[in-house]
């Protein structure tokens, strides 16, 4: 049995069934060979039997139908009635077939009750387990007054009259020892059957303090991540507006804007993914750019990500974990002129001379992938005149489904957001500041589901 596959209640209950098939046929085993040697009626011995046959299945089909996690409930039932009846039965059976005083002294059924009590516990049903243990103990006394009745005297006292041992079997202290005996089995038994719905309880509860764990942590990352993104971020000679959403607690989507050494960057990208592990890359590509136009501010972008690539890439294989970054990095110069290098989405400009969205392809290679990527990617540029608009933005805007769209029967062309109502809604903005720009597509993207982080950058020169 792979016990992968089973919860902690789901292995108890099976494992409570074994338990419950082994301990009824040494039971069944053993009073068997009483009666064979104590030579009872054959009618009694087979009926023995075949109760012991029926219980061992009701066992097996027990632990069968939890395998298959279909219910058991009546299983168990069935198996504890007869597992009552034949064992109290058995009592009433030798005082009808044999006499009152040969059932009274049949004390291997005491030791057989006692086992029976300690075997309902692996049931594991409380409820079951109340109902047979008080019917056991209300036949055992009404066995006892039936054979008093019918002429068997228990007597109150050990010694005799004349101060000698009384030697007799039906010793009322004996009796009464025997049933606190049960009694005291009976309640050790029940306080041993797990209660399940506490112990589901106790689970949940131990969820969700590991959830509230984890739900810290992952806050902790998200604050580390957003306190990494610039707060304000400001270009000499442009107006600019930023905008991020993740859509699990921590996102895979980056952008930036860095001022070094007299120059200028945009940076917008988005790791493969989400959460964690796309948070934790996202943050070692923003550590990485950092550090390598400190420390060489003549980069331009190409060379930029070539050689942050490296670092990525090695970074990404001791994860163990197949990410990629999609990234654009552009050089913001005076004049208005963009240099930019990297394979991301597509970069829409709106010229302001004609109110339309020009579309800037990128190109290159995602960074992550291979330690060097010097061949694969180039330096592209375009320029911004004044009032021109720059928008730049991962697919969590262009890939948001319609609300009501379902799986199987949506289409991208009809009910995917896509570059293209993007483009037309820049172009019906695009005169306006940017913060109403990025108002605007956050209003249409209001009748979609986001299911990716969302990230916008909107630039304006002035």
């Amino acid at each position: 049995m792979n016990t992968t596959e089973y919860s902690a209640r789901e292995l108890l209950e099976i494992r409570g069934s074994v338990y419950y098939t082994l301990i009824s046929l040494a039971i069944g085993v053993i009073s068997i060979s009483f009666q064979l040697s104590a030579q009872v009626p054959l009618r009694n011995t087979i009926m023995t039997i075949a109760l012991s046959m029926c219980i061992i299945t009701m066992g097996l089909l027990i632990r069968r139908g939890l395998r298959k996690r279909t219910r058991v409930i009546h299983y168990k039932w069935i198996a504890a009635t007869v597992s009552i009846t034949g064992t109290m039965g058995t009592k009433f059976t030798y005082a009808q077939n044999m006499d009152w005083t040969f059932a009274a002294q049949s004390y291997h059924l005491v030791g057989i009750t006692i086992a029976l009590l300690i075997l309902l516990q692996f049931l594991y049903d409380r409820n079951i387990y109340r109902v047979f243990s008080v019917a056991v103990f209300v036949s055992w006394i009404v066995f006892l007054l039936m054979a008093s009745h019918n002429g068997v005297v228990f007597h109150p006292r050990v010694v005799g009259p004349d101060g000698g041992f009384l030697h007799t079997d039906m010793q009322l202290h004996r009796e009464v020892y025997f049933f606190m005996m049960m009694l005291a089995v009976a309640f050790i038994s029940y306080q041993n059957i797990p209660n399940l719905e506490l112990m589901v309880r106790i689970r949940t509860a131990e969820l969700q303090k590991a959830r509230d764990m984890l739900w810290g942590e992952m806050q902790l990352a998200k604050k580390i991540q957003t306190t990494l993104l610039p707060e304000r971020p400001e270009l000499s000679g442009y107006e600019i507006t930023a905008y991020m959403e993740p859509a699990a607690e921590v996102g895979g989507d980056y952008y930036d804007v860095i001022s070094v050494g007299g120059n200028d960057w945009i940076v917008i990208g988005d790791v493969s993914g989400h959460g964690v592990p796309a948070g934790l890359i996202m943050m070692m590509v923003q550590t990485s750019i950092h550090v390598a136009l400190d420390q060489n501010r003549d980069l331009d972008p190409s060379g930029l990500l070539t050689v942050i690539n490296r670092t990525i890439t090695e970074n990404v294989r001791k994860l163990n974990d197949d990410k990629y970054m999609t990234i654009t990095v552009l050089a913001a110069h005076k004049d208005g002129r963009f240099v930019f290098a990297g394979l991301h989405q597509d970069i829409l400009v709106y010229r302001a001379s004609s109110a339309a969205v020009e579309v800037i392809e990128t190109d290159g290679v995602w960074i992550g992938l291979m330690e060097d990527i010097s061949g694969m990617i180039g330096n592209n540029s375009f320029t911004l005149d004044s009032g021109d608009v720059l928008l730049v933005y991962t697919d969590g805007i262009t890939e948001a489904w319609s609300r009501g769209s379902r799986p199987g029967t949506r289409t991208p062309e009809r009910d995917m957001f896509g570059a293209h109502r993007l483009s037309e809604t820049l172009a019906a903005l695009g005169a306006r500041p940017t913060e109403e720009i990025r108002d605007g597509i956050l209003q249409s993207l209001r009748q979609f589901e986001c299911m990716d982080d969302v990230t916008m950058v909107v630039i304006r020169r002035v």
